[in-house]
């Protein structure tokens, strides 16, 4: 194994380092159609908001 060492205004990433904060606003409102029931339409919604969450982290999306 190589060690690499970060580039100048690089720092290396490590467990305990703690992400950015999210961009995106706790309350994103999803709206779906066509699933079977609307258990499962919100289950996928909160699912797609905590990924955007979690983008939001790595990409701007503060309006």
């Amino acid at each position: 194994m190589t060690d690499i060492a970060p580039a100048d205004g690089e720092s290396a990433a490590t467990p305990d380092t703690e992400p950015p904060p999210p961009s995106a606003p706790e309350n994103i409102s999803v709206s779906l159609r066509g699933f079977d029931t609307e258990e499962h339409a919100r289950t996928f919604g909160n699912l797609v908001a905590t990924y955007v969450r979690a983008l939001s982290r790595y990409i701007d999306m503060s309006a």
